[in-house]
């Protein structure tokens, strides 16, 4: 995730957002990114992805600096995003379900919908069986959990995000290792046996690198 510099509604307008998630849906496909969620708001974005051929940072400068000059053609002057992105290592086993549930209730915590279904700029809207699904979607993933039966499993995901609409749904953040790393006791010794202690967290976060889980590597930035 990112968010605007000095907290800049950076993507207030419906054409910055469209435009963002074009941007999104074209370096996905051309560094190969399967996105599971994302949510873009007006001064902060999340995504919730996994690369297939471990190229993060490239992925991320293709949309962050895209963004950046779309912005500068509209006229805009000064820093866009306030700093680097922020990336987390997730645990697919133990936090792919909170995360991708923290990303969609995202616009009823800042009141803007009632429901999920409801707002336009998430990725939310594809987990219904009859929405077309662009390529660089990917709700596959959601037959390992709830399946049998892809539709059924769609149904029962939304059941399982909605349940807590009406609740505060906090992000995991006391799970967060290093400030990097989401994931049980072993999933954390796992990545930090390869990166060796001398690596720091920013390194975790920007390192090229593939790790093993129920579906791939999946990173939440």
């Amino acid at each position: 995730m990112s968010k605007g510099n000095l907290d800049d509604f950076i993507l207030s307008a419906g054409k910055d957002k469209g435009y963002f998630v074009k941007l999104l849906g074209k370096g996905a496909e051309k560094y190969r990114v399967d996105v599971f969620a994302y949510c873009i708001m007006g001064n902060h974005y999340h995504l919730l992805a996994r690369t297939q051929e471990a190229n993060l940072p490239d992925f991320m400068h293709f949309l962050l600096s895209s963004y950046a000059s779309y912005m500068a053609r509209e006229g805009r002057k000064g820093h866009i995003f306030a700093g680097r992105y922020k990336a987390i290592l997730i645990d697919t086993e133990e936090y792919l379900l909170t995360v991708s549930k923290y990303i969609h209730l995202n616009p009823i915590k800042t009141g803007m919908v009632q429901s999920p279904s409801e707002y336009k700029w998430s990725g939310y809207r594809y987990y219904f069986a009859k929405r077309k699904t662009p390529d660089w979607f990917d709700r596959e993933w959601v037959n390992d959990y709830f399946g049998p039966g892809f539709q059924g499993s769609l149904d029962r995901y939304r059941e399982f995000v909605e349940m807590d609409m009406d609740k505060e749904y906090p992000y995991p953040q006391d799970k967060v290792v290093a400030q990097t790393i989401l994931g049980d006791d072993k999933f954390v010794k796992e990545v930090m046996k390869k990166h060796k202690p001398s690596v720091t967290s920013n390194e975790i976060a920007g390192r090229r690198q593939s790790w093993p889980g129920k579906t791939g590597q999946v990173l939440k930035w």
